[in-house]
């Protein structure tokens, strides 16, 4: 999922029961950083983020993650082969 995706189903999440945060303050709040998979070739990683809302009677969160695919070089070094963002499922 894109960015503009992502930034969609926040505001489709939302909807417009509050003032949202704009699209550049997005990734603003990430909450964890973890690795979810690792072998001599790779690491997958996880960033989870978080957007809340107080604007109600009960405060609520938008939660997503960024998955990270590294590649592990020779020495171990990791380089990004690819990103995207996920909402976790309902």
């Amino acid at each position: 999922m894109s960015e503009q995706k992502l930034y969609q189903a926040y505001l489709s999440w939302l909807d417009h029961s509050s003032t949202a945060i704009s699209f550049e303050q997005l990734l603003d709040f990430p909450i964890a950083c973890f690795d979810v998979s690792e072998d001599d070739q790779q690491v997958i990683n996880h960033l989870i983020y978080f957007i809340p809302d107080l604007s109600g009677r009960h405060p609520r969160s938008f939660f997503f993650f960024e998955e990270n695919i590294f590649a592990k070089d020779d020495r171990d070094d990791l380089n990004l082969v690819h990103s995207s963002f996920q909402l976790f499922d309902s």
